[in-house]
């Protein structure tokens, strides 16, 4: 039993500390909202491709056009989008779904950070 709590107990702090900070994303808020929201939390977007000489198309090209920076990639068929913040010496990955800026939303997000 004490097995059992103790592991139960790691999972829920490893759980917490990896989304410390990010309290109040909800998967399907509006993209916008989220880095609004992001933003005035203390995380900053993180400029991955800005000296590499990335090409970017579809909807990552529409993203940087509007200047959202933090786009690393989004996938061709389903439009899943990976967008990079930081926050002192932890990362977020947003990972966002919708075509247009306007429509796209929270899928999911986690504590990587770009390579």
């Amino acid at each position: 039993m004490k097995i059992r709590l103790l592991l139960l107990w790691s999972l829920l702090t490893f759980t917490v500390s990896c989304f410390a900070g990010s309290e109040g994303l909800k998967q399907g808020m509006s993209f916008q909202q989220a880095r609004k929201f992001l933003q005035q939390g203390g995380w900053t977007p993180i400029d991955v491709h800005k000296n590499d000489g990335y090409e970017f198309f579809g909807v990552e090209k529409i993203l940087k056009e509007s200047k959202i920076n933090e786009v690393d990639s989004c996938a061709m068929d389903r439009a899943l989008c990976n967008l990079f913040y930081r926050k002192g010496n932890e990362c977020l990955r947003l990972i966002t779904y919708g075509e247009a800026l306007k429509d796209m939303k929270v899928d999911s997000w986690t504590n990587d950070c770009p390579e």
